[in-house]
């Protein structure tokens, strides 16, 4: 990997890490509820506890994602023939 690619790979690292970081000290310090904002470990812990969960719903959601987008293609390329 080159120098510049990987300073730029540290960089956005870096920048994200700060962030929640950041993200995680202000929901502690300013003791924001965690129906408005919860904390990066809230999140982190709810998906941990719940993965078989969020796992199923997560194909389904590709599953209807993938069938939609076949269906419009099908149609649109009907639609096109039918009116040439």
């Amino acid at each position: 990997m080159p120098l510049a690619s990987l300073h730029r790979v540290l960089k956005l690292t870096l920048t994200l890490v700060v962030l929640v970081a950041s993200w995680e000290a202000l929901c502690r310090l300013l003791q924001i509820p965690a129906f408005l904002i919860p904390a990066p470990s809230q999140v982190a812990l709810r998906l941990y506890d719940k993965h078989d969960l969020y796992f199923m719903h997560t194909w389904i959601t590709i599953y209807e994602t993938t069938a939609g987008f076949f269906l419009a293609v099908a149609f649109g390329i009907v639609l096109r023939r039918s009116l040439l």
